[in-house]
């Protein structure tokens, strides 16, 4: 799919196949007016907002995996998104992760992630909880 970051997008940034699969299958039932894009890294996450940036647009939200493929990449990536000054700022970033470790949930709630999703089983869930979403679009 395209991204079109003039119309409300939302970038992925996750790296587990079935993740991104499953993503690309029940985001257009869930959100079909929402644009979005996939990352499998950070650097890579990094490089696209850098260059929207530029043309000076950014997606409205951030699904960021929380092992990518380890925790501390996600975790420093968190970070330079929301660090004090950051033109990234204020893009809400929702952490997804397999995982319900309270230890988890704090850390990411403290370095400014806006939600902490633990990865649905189902597709009806996945679609429940991106439909959740759809506020950052209608702001």
């Amino acid at each position: 799919m395209t991204f079109d970051p003039t119309q409300g997008n939302l970038l992925i940034v996750a790296n587990n196949f079935d993740t991104l699969q499953l993503l690309n299958k029940v985001l257009p039932m869930a959100l079909p007016e929402v644009k979005y894009v996939f990352a499998a890294l950070t650097s890579t996450g990094m490089s696209f907002l850098d260059a929207l940036t530029r043309e000076g647009m950014v997606p409205r939200l951030i699904l960021l995996d929380l092992y990518l493929p380890t925790r501390a990449d996600s975790i420093d990536f968190l970070r330079l998104l929301k660090q004090p000054g950051s033109v990234y700022q204020s893009i809400p970033v929702v952490m997804m992760s397999s995982t319900e470790r309270m230890e988890d949930i704090l850390e990411v709630t403290q370095l400014g992630a806006e939600a902490y999703w633990v990865k649905p089983t189902t597709t009806e869930t996945w679609i429940k909880n991106l439909e959740g979403l759809r506020g950052y679009w209608q702001a």
